[in-house]
């Protein structure tokens, strides 16, 4: 194992050393948040066309009441520190268990950065579950058949520099 294997940091995209464990308020840039939820692909990678974290932040950012809308822009920032965590594995073993702790850990960082309330609001939790379903319908659906339909999606430049203009429309 090489010294950098042995670090409890990563090196974010703006080359910072960031301790999910131990996670630093200060050291969370909304750069890196942006860049790393616009490569993460939903759905562990299993749909019909790339549709990254990122995208899916800035629809359930756009769908919820605009005092919820910055929460509804980060509701998934821990990713970009984390990687996503596939469901089952998520929410129905141990490991899961930690991840969660962890996740919360992160959350409770990016709270602080950006000045979020401490517990994400029930529209943003609405509004992702409802996103969830609409994913489901377009984006998971088989490829052949007549009612198969392609949603556009973005690539990952444009939803992390349409995730990064949302944030500074939501904060200025």
């Amino acid at each position: 194992m090489s010294q950098r294997d042995a670090s409890p940091c990563i090196r974010t995209y703006r080359w910072i050393d960031f301790n999910p464990l131990e996670p630093d308020p200060v050291k969370i840039l909304i750069e890196d948040i942006a860049r790393a939820l616009s490569h993460i692909c939903r759905y562990n990678g299993h749909v019909n066309q790339f549709y990254s974290v990122a995208e899916h932040s800035l629809r359930v950012s756009a769908s919820v009441p605009h005092k919820d809308a910055l929460w509804g822009l980060l509701h998934d920032a821990a990713e970009a520190y984390l990687g996503d965590f596939v469901s089952p594995l998520k929410h129905h073993t141990e490991c899961g268990e930690h991840y969660q702790r962890y996740e919360a850990l992160v959350m409770a960082a990016v709270c602080q950065r950006f000045g979020l309330s401490d517990h994400c609001p029930a529209s943003v939790l609405r509004a992702d579950h409802e996103q969830l379903q609409e994913e489901e319908h377009w984006l998971r659906q088989p490829l052949t058949g007549s009612t198969w339909h392609r949603v556009v999606t973005m690539p990952p430049l444009q939803a992390e520099l349409e995730f990064l203009n949302r944030f500074r429309e939501l904060t200025r």
